[in-house]
């Protein structure tokens, strides 16, 4: 799902998990790393979005909606 993007494995912590990976205090790598697991990305969707999602001022649904692209995406220059 990301590897045309970077290569990192997108992982998903569920809620009960939320307040031991945002402890500050949390220093057990075991303790912390047992509930981040791979993603499943069989359900997952990928596609272009506008560069307005880069602007924090820019609070609005429609940020993340799909966009058509006039030329390829900038990942296919290093192909």
């Amino acid at each position: 799902m990301t590897s045309p993007v970077h290569d990192l494995i997108p992982v998903h912590p569920q809620k009960d998990d939320y307040d031991l990976r945002l402890d500050p205090g949390m220093i057990s790598v075991e303790d912390i790393a047992d509930p981040l697991k791979p993603v499943n990305a069989r359900p997952m969707r990928s596609y272009p979005v506008s560069n307005r999602v880069n602007q924090v001022q820019n609070d609005y649904a429609d940020c993340g909606a799909p966009i058509n692209l006039e030329s390829p995406p900038q990942r296919q220059l290093f192909a």
